[in-house]
């Protein structure tokens, strides 16, 4: 009856996690590196007896990027004049922080980390110009360059 109950397991197993999807972030809505705690419970016909196991998957889903051709020029400041310089938000018009250049971005890369994954305790960035409510979160992708920028030295290249 216990072969037949993990059969009946492995098979269940193998049906839920046999669904391809292309990223992961579409199937979990998750970032960065999630752990998920699942419980199967299977009950045994014709006896009294449970089976219980529990499993723990934990999932990477941060994009591989190369640190190593990440550029200031080729990859941040575009990233920054599109989400950040648009409507005079951080050019430094409106009293906002400035952030024109490398140096500046260098300063306030920790502040601008936490702002762009909209953590706790920091105003999510970027934010509407119109309306200025929290724009969606942009791409792990995005972030992850960026991130990777500030990982490497936050280089002048």
């Amino acid at each position: 009856m216990i072969i037949k109950s993990l059969t009946i397991f492995f098979l269940i197993t193998t049906i839920i996690y046999s669904c391809s999807y292309d990223s992961a972030n579409e199937l979990f809505h998750i970032d960065k590196k999630t752990k998920l705690d699942t419980t199967l419970v299977i009950d045994t016909i014709k006896t009294d007896s449970t089976i219980t196991i529990d499993t723990t998957i934990v999932i990477d889903t941060v994009p591989l990027i190369n640190c190593d051709t990440v550029s200031f020029s080729n990859h941040i400041f575009p990233f920054i004049e599109t989400n950040c310089l648009i409507s005079t938000c951080h050019d430094g018009s409106d009293g906002a922080i400035k952030l024109t250049s490398r140096a500046r971005l260098s300063v306030y890369s920790d502040v601008i980390i936490k702002a762009i994954n909209h953590e706790r305790g920091t105003t999510p960035m970027p934010r509407n110009p119109d309306t200025f409510k929290a724009a969606p979160k942009l791409s792990d992708e995005k972030i992850a360059v960026f991130e990777c920028w500030v990982e490497t030295g936050k280089q002048d290249n």
